[in-house]
Protein backbone atom coordinates (compact mmCIF):
# COMPACT_ATOMS: atom_id res chain seq x y z
CA UNK A 1 0.00 0.00 0.00
CA UNK A 2 0.85 3.63 -0.31
CA UNK A 3 1.99 6.37 1.66
CA UNK A 4 2.63 9.36 0.02
CA UNK A 5 2.25 12.84 -1.51
CA UNK A 6 -0.21 12.41 -4.48
CA UNK A 7 -1.03 16.19 -5.05
CA UNK A 8 -0.61 16.50 -8.82
CA UNK A 9 -4.45 15.22 -10.63
CA UNK A 10 -4.15 12.97 -13.54
CA UNK A 11 -5.10 13.88 -16.89
CA UNK A 12 -8.89 13.01 -17.77
CA UNK A 13 -7.27 10.54 -20.62
CA UNK A 14 -5.08 8.88 -17.64
CA UNK A 15 -8.67 8.90 -15.78
CA UNK A 16 -9.89 6.60 -18.00
CA UNK A 17 -7.21 4.23 -18.53
CA UNK A 18 -6.37 4.14 -14.36
CA UNK A 19 -10.84 3.87 -13.76
CA UNK A 20 -11.12 0.90 -16.83
CA UNK A 21 -7.95 -1.18 -15.24
CA UNK A 22 -9.62 -0.68 -11.84
CA UNK A 23 -13.32 -1.57 -12.16
CA UNK A 24 -12.50 -4.66 -15.25
CA UNK A 25 -16.05 -3.76 -16.61
CA UNK A 26 -17.39 -3.04 -20.22
CA UNK A 27 -17.07 -0.04 -22.88
CA UNK A 28 -16.52 4.11 -21.47
CA UNK A 29 -19.84 5.16 -22.28
CA UNK A 30 -21.66 8.92 -22.25
CA UNK A 31 -24.99 7.54 -21.76
CA UNK A 32 -26.69 6.89 -18.16
CA UNK A 33 -25.95 3.69 -16.80
CA UNK A 34 -27.39 0.27 -17.16
CA UNK A 35 -30.16 -0.91 -14.36
CA UNK A 36 -28.69 -2.91 -11.38
CA UNK A 37 -28.74 -6.67 -11.87
CA UNK A 38 -29.25 -7.05 -8.41
CA UNK A 39 -31.85 -5.96 -5.81
CA UNK A 40 -30.39 -2.35 -3.92
CA UNK A 41 -32.66 -1.50 -1.38
CA UNK A 42 -31.06 -3.50 1.25
CA UNK A 43 -27.62 -1.35 -0.30
CA UNK A 44 -29.22 1.94 -0.29
CA UNK A 45 -30.76 1.28 3.54
CA UNK A 46 -27.11 0.81 4.46
CA UNK A 47 -25.40 3.65 2.38
CA UNK A 48 -28.15 6.08 4.68
CA UNK A 49 -27.15 4.66 7.60
CA UNK A 50 -23.60 5.04 7.42
CA UNK A 51 -22.65 8.90 8.45
CA UNK A 52 -21.27 11.00 6.24
CA UNK A 53 -18.81 12.17 9.04
CA UNK A 54 -17.34 9.80 11.79
CA UNK A 55 -15.21 11.70 14.77
CA UNK A 56 -12.54 9.29 16.07
CA UNK A 57 -9.39 9.89 18.78
CA UNK A 58 -11.07 12.36 21.04
CA UNK A 59 -11.53 14.48 17.92
CA UNK A 60 -8.14 13.89 16.28
CA UNK A 61 -8.80 11.54 13.72
CA UNK A 62 -11.78 12.69 11.12
CA UNK A 63 -13.30 10.03 8.50
CA UNK A 64 -15.36 11.43 5.68
CA UNK A 65 -17.44 9.14 3.79
CA UNK A 66 -17.41 10.66 0.62
CA UNK A 67 -18.56 7.60 -1.06
CA UNK A 68 -21.66 7.00 0.57
CA UNK A 69 -23.33 10.50 -1.02
CA UNK A 70 -21.45 9.15 -4.40
CA UNK A 71 -22.98 5.69 -4.67
CA UNK A 72 -26.43 7.08 -3.40
CA UNK A 73 -26.37 9.09 -6.84
CA UNK A 74 -25.21 5.59 -8.48
CA UNK A 75 -27.98 3.79 -7.43
CA UNK A 76 -30.47 6.34 -9.17
CA UNK A 77 -28.22 7.02 -12.37
CA UNK A 78 -30.50 4.80 -14.47
CA UNK A 79 -33.35 6.25 -13.83
CA UNK A 80 -32.16 9.47 -14.99
CA UNK A 81 -29.69 11.30 -17.83
CA UNK A 82 -26.19 11.22 -16.92
CA UNK A 83 -25.99 14.95 -16.95
CA UNK A 84 -28.32 15.26 -14.01
CA UNK A 85 -26.26 12.50 -11.90
CA UNK A 86 -23.18 14.39 -12.24
CA UNK A 87 -24.64 17.71 -11.83
CA UNK A 88 -25.85 16.08 -8.39
CA UNK A 89 -22.25 14.40 -7.74
CA UNK A 90 -21.26 18.31 -7.77
CA UNK A 91 -23.61 19.45 -5.66
CA UNK A 92 -23.85 16.70 -3.24
CA UNK A 93 -20.02 14.98 -3.16
CA UNK A 94 -17.49 17.69 -4.92
CA UNK A 95 -18.84 20.93 -3.51
CA UNK A 96 -18.97 19.84 0.31
CA UNK A 97 -15.06 18.70 -0.03
CA UNK A 98 -13.84 20.99 -2.88
CA UNK A 99 -10.41 21.17 -1.46
CA UNK A 100 -10.45 17.19 -0.88
CA UNK A 101 -11.14 17.16 -4.88
CA UNK A 102 -8.81 19.66 -5.48
CA UNK A 103 -5.72 18.03 -4.10
CA UNK A 104 -6.39 14.23 -5.43
CA UNK A 105 -7.77 14.68 -9.14
CA UNK A 106 -8.44 18.41 -9.57
CA UNK A 107 -11.06 21.02 -10.01
CA UNK A 108 -14.73 20.69 -11.27
CA UNK A 109 -14.40 20.18 -14.67
CA UNK A 110 -11.91 17.12 -13.60
CA UNK A 111 -14.34 15.67 -11.12
CA UNK A 112 -17.42 15.86 -13.71
CA UNK A 113 -15.11 13.87 -16.13
CA UNK A 114 -14.00 11.48 -13.49
CA UNK A 115 -17.66 11.11 -12.28
CA UNK A 116 -18.77 10.59 -16.34
CA UNK A 117 -16.16 8.06 -16.28
CA UNK A 118 -17.53 6.48 -13.83
CA UNK A 119 -20.97 6.17 -14.31
CA UNK A 120 -20.73 2.99 -17.57
CA UNK A 121 -19.30 0.89 -14.79
CA UNK A 122 -22.41 1.83 -11.79
CA UNK A 123 -24.17 -1.78 -12.28
CA UNK A 124 -20.79 -3.62 -11.33
CA UNK A 125 -19.92 -0.82 -8.45
CA UNK A 126 -23.51 -1.08 -6.66
CA UNK A 127 -24.08 -4.72 -7.08
CA UNK A 128 -20.81 -6.32 -6.49
CA UNK A 129 -18.42 -3.82 -5.05
CA UNK A 130 -20.47 -1.76 -3.22
CA UNK A 131 -21.61 -4.84 -1.10
CA UNK A 132 -17.70 -5.84 -0.32
CA UNK A 133 -16.81 -2.45 0.94
CA UNK A 134 -20.04 -2.25 3.76
CA UNK A 135 -19.42 -5.73 4.07
CA UNK A 136 -15.93 -4.57 5.72
CA UNK A 137 -16.94 -2.14 7.71
CA UNK A 138 -14.11 0.37 7.65
CA UNK A 139 -15.14 2.84 9.48
CA UNK A 140 -14.97 0.30 12.68
CA UNK A 141 -12.02 -1.05 11.25
CA UNK A 142 -10.21 2.45 11.77
CA UNK A 143 -12.03 3.32 15.08
CA UNK A 144 -10.60 -0.70 16.93
CA UNK A 145 -7.00 0.42 15.26
CA UNK A 146 -7.04 4.18 16.42
CA UNK A 147 -8.01 2.72 20.15
CA UNK A 148 -5.20 0.33 19.75
CA UNK A 149 -2.51 2.62 19.04
CA UNK A 150 -3.53 5.60 21.19
CA UNK A 151 -3.39 2.96 24.56
CA UNK A 152 -0.29 1.23 22.66
CA UNK A 153 1.90 4.51 22.03
CA UNK A 154 -0.01 7.24 24.75
CA UNK A 155 -0.72 9.45 21.17
CA UNK A 156 -3.71 9.51 19.05
CA UNK A 157 -3.12 9.29 14.83
CA UNK A 158 -3.85 12.60 13.77
CA UNK A 159 -5.44 13.50 10.19
CA UNK A 160 -8.70 13.37 8.12
CA UNK A 161 -9.16 10.17 5.81
CA UNK A 162 -11.10 10.55 2.76
CA UNK A 163 -13.04 7.31 1.43
CA UNK A 164 -14.32 8.18 -2.04
CA UNK A 165 -14.77 6.47 -5.48
CA UNK A 166 -12.36 8.78 -7.66
CA UNK A 167 -9.84 7.94 -10.78
CA UNK A 168 -7.98 4.85 -8.89
CA UNK A 169 -4.04 6.66 -9.48
CA UNK A 170 -3.92 4.91 -5.98
CA UNK A 171 -5.51 2.71 -2.87
CA UNK A 172 -4.19 4.86 -0.15
CA UNK A 173 -2.14 7.81 -0.34
CA UNK A 174 -1.22 10.85 1.53
CA UNK A 175 -2.41 14.31 0.20
CA UNK A 176 -0.15 16.37 2.54
CA UNK A 177 -1.87 18.72 5.25
CA UNK A 178 -2.25 15.43 7.03
CA UNK A 179 -4.82 14.48 4.70
CA UNK A 180 -5.37 11.21 3.33
CA UNK A 181 -7.39 9.31 0.76
CA UNK A 182 -8.89 5.94 0.22
CA UNK A 183 -9.51 5.45 -3.06
CA UNK A 184 -12.61 2.84 -3.74
CA UNK A 185 -12.07 2.73 -7.42
CA UNK A 186 -8.85 1.00 -6.77
CA UNK A 187 -8.95 -0.51 -3.28
CA UNK A 188 -10.71 -3.84 -2.92
CA UNK A 189 -11.46 -3.32 0.78
CA UNK A 190 -12.29 -7.05 3.10
CA UNK A 191 -11.88 -7.64 6.59
CA UNK A 192 -8.32 -9.59 6.13
CA UNK A 193 -6.96 -6.30 3.91
CA UNK A 194 -8.00 -4.09 6.19
CA UNK A 195 -6.78 -5.69 9.55
CA UNK A 196 -3.18 -5.73 8.03
CA UNK A 197 -3.61 -2.04 6.29
CA UNK A 198 -5.36 0.02 9.08
CA UNK A 199 -3.30 -0.39 11.64
CA UNK A 200 -0.06 0.22 9.64
CA UNK A 201 -1.69 3.14 7.83
CA UNK A 202 -2.78 5.01 11.32
CA UNK A 203 0.98 3.97 12.54
CA UNK A 204 2.36 6.34 10.14
CA UNK A 205 -0.17 9.68 11.39
CA UNK A 206 0.89 8.57 14.87
CA UNK A 207 4.92 8.41 13.69
CA UNK A 208 4.30 11.88 12.55
CA UNK A 209 3.36 13.70 15.72
CA UNK A 210 6.47 12.28 17.23
CA UNK A 211 8.85 15.69 18.89
CA UNK A 212 10.65 17.58 15.63
CA UNK A 213 8.83 15.68 12.99
CA UNK A 214 7.65 18.96 11.16
CA UNK A 215 10.83 20.23 11.16
CA UNK A 216 12.94 16.73 9.73
CA UNK A 217 13.13 16.39 5.91
CA UNK A 218 11.60 13.14 4.34
CA UNK A 219 15.13 11.37 3.18
CA UNK A 220 15.99 7.65 2.48
CA UNK A 221 16.53 6.80 6.10
CA UNK A 222 13.28 8.66 7.08
CA UNK A 223 10.81 6.64 4.98
CA UNK A 224 12.21 3.14 5.57
CA UNK A 225 11.91 4.05 9.18
CA UNK A 226 8.57 5.36 8.72
CA UNK A 227 7.56 1.90 6.63
CA UNK A 228 9.72 -0.46 9.16
CA UNK A 229 7.73 0.74 12.14
CA UNK A 230 4.13 1.32 10.39
CA UNK A 231 4.61 -2.32 9.49
CA UNK A 232 5.80 -3.89 12.45
CA UNK A 233 2.35 -2.00 14.30
CA UNK A 234 0.65 -3.90 11.73
CA UNK A 235 2.60 -7.45 13.09
CA UNK A 236 2.26 -6.48 16.48
CA UNK A 237 -1.79 -5.49 16.03
CA UNK A 238 -1.93 -8.64 14.88
CA UNK A 239 -0.34 -11.51 17.30
CA UNK A 240 0.90 -13.66 15.54
CA UNK A 241 -1.67 -13.76 12.90
CA UNK A 242 0.44 -11.90 10.25
CA UNK A 243 3.77 -12.89 9.05
CA UNK A 244 6.74 -10.42 8.89
CA UNK A 245 6.68 -11.35 4.91
CA UNK A 246 3.19 -10.22 4.89
CA UNK A 247 3.35 -7.20 6.52
CA UNK A 248 5.85 -5.97 4.62
CA UNK A 249 3.55 -7.00 1.55
CA UNK A 250 6.64 -9.79 0.48
CA UNK A 251 5.98 -13.31 -0.51
CA UNK A 252 7.87 -16.02 1.60
CA UNK A 253 10.01 -16.23 -1.60
CA UNK A 254 10.84 -12.52 -1.46
CA UNK A 255 11.36 -12.38 2.27
CA UNK A 256 13.89 -15.28 2.30
CA UNK A 257 15.61 -13.37 -0.40
CA UNK A 258 15.77 -10.13 1.15
CA UNK A 259 16.97 -12.07 4.66
CA UNK A 260 19.40 -14.02 2.60
CA UNK A 261 20.98 -10.74 1.20
CA UNK A 262 19.87 -8.07 3.92
CA UNK A 263 23.78 -7.81 4.66
CA UNK A 264 24.29 -6.48 1.04
CA UNK A 265 21.13 -4.90 0.95
CA UNK A 266 22.14 -2.50 4.02
CA UNK A 267 25.40 -1.73 2.72
CA UNK A 268 23.75 -0.41 -0.81
CA UNK A 269 20.89 1.94 1.33
CA UNK A 270 23.65 2.63 3.69
CA UNK A 271 25.15 5.07 0.98
CA UNK A 272 22.29 6.65 0.48
CA UNK A 273 20.38 6.92 3.58
CA UNK A 274 20.42 11.26 3.80
CA UNK A 275 19.26 11.51 -0.04
CA UNK A 276 16.36 13.76 0.21
CA UNK A 277 15.12 13.76 -3.80
CA UNK A 278 11.88 11.92 -4.85
CA UNK A 279 14.18 9.49 -7.09
CA UNK A 280 16.32 8.27 -4.05
CA UNK A 281 13.50 7.89 -1.81
CA UNK A 282 11.45 6.06 -4.55
CA UNK A 283 14.30 3.41 -5.57
CA UNK A 284 13.74 1.84 -1.74
CA UNK A 285 9.83 2.80 -1.31
CA UNK A 286 8.55 1.83 -4.55
CA UNK A 287 7.60 -1.88 -5.26
CA UNK A 288 8.52 -1.74 -8.93
CA UNK A 289 11.90 -0.64 -8.47
CA UNK A 290 14.63 -3.47 -7.63
CA UNK A 291 17.87 -2.19 -5.63
CA UNK A 292 19.71 -4.79 -6.69
CA UNK A 293 19.25 -7.45 -9.21
CA UNK A 294 17.10 -10.45 -7.57
CA UNK A 295 15.61 -8.31 -5.19
CA UNK A 296 12.38 -7.50 -4.23
CA UNK A 297 11.10 -3.82 -4.50
CA UNK A 298 10.32 -1.65 -1.94
CA UNK A 299 13.83 -2.68 0.18
CA UNK A 300 13.25 0.09 2.82
CA UNK A 301 10.15 -1.49 4.24
CA UNK A 302 11.89 -4.39 4.70
CA UNK A 303 14.79 -2.74 6.08
CA UNK A 304 13.13 -0.53 8.45
CA UNK A 305 11.29 -3.77 9.61
CA UNK A 306 14.66 -5.37 9.99
CA UNK A 307 15.78 -2.50 12.37
CA UNK A 308 12.98 -2.59 14.54
CA UNK A 309 13.24 -5.65 15.40
CA UNK A 310 17.05 -5.82 16.10
CA UNK A 311 15.96 -2.36 18.66
CA UNK A 312 13.16 -4.75 20.33
CA UNK A 313 16.24 -7.53 20.39
CA UNK A 314 18.99 -4.79 22.00
CA UNK A 315 16.08 -3.88 24.65
CA UNK A 316 15.23 -7.35 25.47
CA UNK A 317 11.25 -5.95 26.00
CA UNK A 318 8.71 -6.64 23.22
CA UNK A 319 6.80 -3.56 24.36
CA UNK A 320 9.71 -1.38 23.50
CA UNK A 321 8.82 -0.98 19.97
CA UNK A 322 6.28 1.62 21.07
CA UNK A 323 9.11 4.05 21.76
CA UNK A 324 9.98 4.52 18.63
CA UNK A 325 6.74 6.44 18.14
CA UNK A 326 9.24 9.40 19.95
CA UNK A 327 11.84 8.82 18.33
CA UNK A 328 13.61 10.84 15.06
CA UNK A 329 14.80 8.43 12.30
CA UNK A 330 18.71 9.06 13.04
CA UNK A 331 18.08 8.15 16.33
CA UNK A 332 16.85 5.02 15.71
CA UNK A 333 19.42 4.58 13.12
CA UNK A 334 22.55 5.55 15.62
CA UNK A 335 20.94 3.43 18.81
CA UNK A 336 20.64 0.05 16.83
CA UNK A 337 23.79 1.04 14.56
CA UNK A 338 21.95 -1.22 11.88
CA UNK A 339 23.33 0.49 8.54
CA UNK A 340 27.20 0.67 10.50
CA UNK A 341 26.78 4.63 10.91
CA UNK A 342 24.95 7.54 12.05
CA UNK A 343 21.66 9.24 11.01
CA UNK A 344 21.11 12.33 9.10
CA UNK A 345 21.40 14.86 12.14
CA UNK A 346 24.71 15.98 11.09
CA UNK A 347 24.29 15.72 7.25
CA UNK A 348 22.82 17.46 4.48
CA UNK A 349 20.70 15.61 2.06
CA UNK A 350 21.02 15.43 -1.54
Amino acid sequence: MTYHQSNRPCSARLARLVIAASLFVGRIGTAQSAAPPCRTDSIEAKLRALPSKVVLANGDLTIHNVYREQALQFLRAHDQPASVTIDSLVIVSYAPHRDFWAAYVGDESAFREISRQLLPFTPKLTCELLPQVLAADINGQFERASKWLTQTTGTAPRGTWYFAYGHGQTDMGGLGQLRMVADLSQLRPTVALLDNLVPHELAHMVYDRRPGAAAQPLTVLGRSVAEGLATYASWVEGKGSRSPASVVGYTDAEWEWAVAHEATLRRQVATMLCRQSREAIDSVSSRSHHITEGAPGAVGYFLGFRMMQRYVAQRKRASAWAEVFRMSPDALATRTNYFGRRGCDAEQGT
